[in-house]
């Protein structure tokens, strides 16, 4: 592996260089909180994808993720700290 870092010292990319469809990229905001995620292409599939939304108190908000084509998300509300929405949230199952 071959890695790049940014100036604050987090993780930008890492280049596989065994198999190229493994490169992984991270993107981080102003607070340095972790907003987008990749593992790279392999044989035209999506290996691992992810973003990130938070709210102004670093509460993740929203997740959207993919992997290997499948699709799961992650939705939320919070009042005074506290998760206020309800209802299932919605994660990738890997099937074995």
């Amino acid at each position: 592996m071959d890695y790049t870092y940014a100036a604050d010292s987090k993780p930008i990319s890492m280049d596989n260089q065994i198999n190229n469809g493994f490169d992984r990229t991270f993107k981080f905001d102003f607070a340095g909180r972790l907003t987008a995620n990749s593992f790279g292409t392999v044989s035209s599939k999506t290996v691992y994808n992810q973003t990130i939304s938070y709210d102004a108190f670093s509460q993740m908000t929203a997740r959207d993720t993919t992997h290997w084509d499948e699709t799961g998300g992650f939705a939320a509300t919070y009042a005074n700290g506290r998760k206020t929405s309800t209802g299932p949230d919605s994660y990738i199952r890997l099937r074995g």
